[in-house]
């Protein structure tokens, strides 16, 4: 758990929560009541996670899907933050493309790291067809990146820009973030096959694709 969420439940919660062991939140991280929580049904789209600090124990009903918006001013800087390989340059018309890695958790495992790298070769053939995003893979700090492959270029977050803008719970397994040039965001937490990124695509950025007048074909 940050520590910025951290000081954000201990200010403004300070009497109610901060004396007791269990906080409720849900996925803006709001603080719920218990029956609030108790009251949503877990499914595919929707989880609940539960992690500790020192002083918390937190429990958030937390989406798979999130939809938003960033500012230019923010999308700029996580451009300028992030060099692509190779020293190519962003092209901002097109979709920013971010993979993100957590520190180590469950899917921390040989298996996990198998499937992603096997399935990484499919992504990179479909998305050098397309050519309709710049792709990065970020990792945190710590993060377990062996066993990936030696094609995926990591790139550390340590100022924990895309952590604290689009993974602010310890999502197991990370994700992905899909920004279009107007700030435009689709996120994905937990595990993920790379290639599911097109369909996401597809069905999550239709003006776009018009725009550009491509087409995602379901087909590798």
């Amino acid at each position: 758990m940050k520590i910025t969420i951290i000081i954000f439940f201990c200010s403004v919660f300070q009497f109610a929560f901060c004396q007791k062991k269990i906080v409720y939140a849900n996925d803006s991280l709001t603080i719920i009541t218990k029956s609030e929580y108790d009251n949503v049904e877990e499914t595919s789209y929707l989880r609940k996670l539960k992690f500790q600090t020192d002083s918390l124990l937190i429990y958030v009903n937390t989406l798979r899907f999130r939809k938003g918006k960033i500012s230019t001013s923010l999308l700029d800087s996580i451009r300028t933050k992030f060099s692509l390989p190779e020293e190519v340059d962003y092209d901002d018309k097109k979709l920013l493309i971010i993979h993100y890695l957590p520190k180590n958790d469950q899917c921390s495992t040989l298996d996990y790291r198998i499937m992603f790298k096997n399935d990484y070769t499919k992504y990179q053939r479909k998305s050098k067809k397309l050519n309709i995003g710049n792709h990065i893979f970020v990792n945190q700090l710590n993060a377990e990146i062996r066993g990936f492959g030696s094609e995926i270029q990591w790139i550390q977050d340590p100022d924990m820009i895309i952590e604290n803008t689009f993974f602010i719970a310890p999502y197991p397994c990370g994700g992905f973030v899909i920004i279009d040039y107007k700030g435009n965001y689709f996120t994905h937490r937990f595990e993920y096959h790379p290639t599911y990124v097109f369909k996401i695509i597809k069905e999550n950025f239709k003006d776009y694709l018009l725009i550009q007048n491509e087409v995602i074909s379901t087909e590798d």
